[in-house]
């Protein structure tokens, strides 16, 4: 959305009614998937609720009303709608940087915990956009832990960041039914696998270097990881970051197509990993949650930290091994699944869990709506 259409949403606002039960969420993405669309899923349960969603990316109105039915209202930003539903609702649902001043109550579910620097914490930002984040109404964060740190990145005082929980982490509780369109991929990687174990390789997206392919691994030492999973009884899967996936892997039987084309929620997969392969990507927080085996493969450690940067020290949170040698990590894959072995990093994970990502009682969702309601 333009500026000026921006500023008179928010004039709308000012001078139009408000509809208590209208809760209006930005789509901004290509696929729906995360925080928002968790936690819209719970608002589509919840009786006092009139919620909506507003397609402003690539994202298919026409996939989105299949997908619902009546249980919402789905209009593209396109629509004249939008002059009435969005100054109307009590409050706006985003998951990025973006339209934090087209409301009053702009809440932000934002897609994560932050491993790697963000808001005011990355340097050289402008001051239009430092004025930008602190127009969040609220801020959805992990944990307390958390939220002191996301207060930081957005420059929010903490009583406007909300601890609840990541809504998305709902996916991974045991007792956390799936919607039946992501119940049929469920099924779909349950016969990718055909019982083997998954090992999930799920590398972070490298927004310094976008112009630049970053491989992690030979054409050989894939064939050597690859042979060296399936010795252990495991099938390699691949996911490259879902904005970004630009990684290429050999068509084999011992690769599963991970990518966000066919599986737009990652939870879904965390769900079915029994060994994380990563190197800095926030998704290993989430599967701190299920409480099973990981690995880094920090292959360009020092790139990254100059050109990216941190917001924890990555050696003191990250609860497995490090390796930034391929033969390292070749050599450490059986220590992994060996639970003698484990020990040491499962207390770390548990402590890392507890302090930081905080509850697993699958509940994060509706903490938000009550925190937003009352």
């Amino acid at each position: 959305m333009g500026s000026l259409t921006r500023r008179l949403l928010r004039f709308l606002g000012l001078i139009l009614p408000t509809m208590k039960n209208r809760w209006v969420f930005i789509h901004a993405e290509k696929r729906w998937h995360g925080n928002l669309r968790t936690l819209f899923d719970s608002c589509c349960r919840d009786e006092r609720i009139r919620p909506c969603i507003i397609v402003t990316g690539d994202g298919s109105v026409e996939d989105l009303e299949l997908l619902y039915g009546n249980k919402a209202e789905i209009i593209s930003v396109n629509a004249l709608q939008k002059f009435w539903i969005i100054p109307t609702a009590s409050a706006i649902f985003v998951s990025h940087y973006e339209n934090s001043d087209i409301h009053h109550n702009v809440v932000n579910v934002w897609h994560g915990i932050p491993l790697k620097s963000i808001g005011v914490l990355t340097p050289n930002r402008s001051k239009k956009f430092l004025r930008k984040l602190r127009r969040f109404s609220s801020l959805v964060s992990s944990s307390p832990f958390d939220r002191m740190v996301m207060s930081a990145a957005f420059g929010l005082p903490p009583k406007k960041v909300i601890p609840s929980g990541l809504p998305r982490n709902d996916l991974l509780h045991p007792d956390y039914s799936l919607p039946a369109d992501l119940k049929k991929l469920d099924d779909q990687l349950v016969a990718d696998l055909s019982d083997r174990k998954l090992a999930l390789f799920a590398p972070t997206f490298r927004d310094h270097r976008m112009k630049e392919k970053v491989s992690p691994f030979t054409g050989n030492q894939i064939s050597t990881l690859v042979n060296e999973l399936e010795n252990l009884g495991f099938v390699l899967g691949v996911r490259g970051h879902h904005t970004n996936n630009d990684m290429e892997f050999p068509d084999n039987d011992s690769i599963v197509d991970c990518s966000a084309a066919r599986y737009p929620e990652m939870q879904l997969l965390l769900r079915r990993t029994d060994l994380l392969i990563t190197d800095y990507s926030s998704c290993f927080w989430d599967y701190l949650l299920l409480d099973r085996p990981l690995v880094s493969f920090a292959h360009d450690y020092r790139d990254y930290v100059s050109g990216r940067g941190f917001t924890y020290n990555f050696d003191t949170v990250f609860p497995g091994p490090i390796c930034s040698d391929f033969q390292e990590l070749i050599d450490l894959l059986p220590t992994l699944i060996d639970k003698s072995n484990d020990q040491v990093y499962a207390k770390k994970r548990v402590f890392i869990r507890d302090l930081i990502v905080g509850s697993t009682d699958g509940g994060a969702s509706e903490r938000v709506i009550e925190n937003i309601i009352n």
